[in-house]
């Protein structure tokens, strides 16, 4: 059904940068959970820059989340609850959006 709804097209947009490195997160969680499917698979696997773009983005990540991240102090709880599915518990810390 996603498939069909054209979402891996989207997903690869996200994984090629037009946004965070959060999305881009999301978008290869996303793409390896529709990759574990044999319906789904072949369509994953159509679109040969996915794993270029995953590898780059695996070996970028711990430079981006230092460098805007964990090198200040003050954003580092910011980070935590960013990279969370919930900002929930962020927002009863009183941890602003960024």
């Amino acid at each position: 059904m996603a498939v069909h709804a054209g979402v891996i097209p989207a997903l690869v947009e996200l994984l090629k940068g037009r946004l965070t490195w959060v999305e881009q997160r999301v978008a290869v969680r996303a793409l390896g959970h529709l990759a574990t499917y044999a319906s789904t698979f072949p369509a994953v696997a159509s679109h040969g820059e996915i794993l270029e773009l995953s590898m780059q983005l695996a070996m970028s990540a711990l430079e981006i989340v230092y460098s805007h991240f964990y090198q200040y102090v003050d954003r580092r709880l910011s980070y935590h609850c960013e990279s969370s599915y919930s900002r929930h518990g962020c927002v009863e810390l009183g941890v602003e959006e960024s």
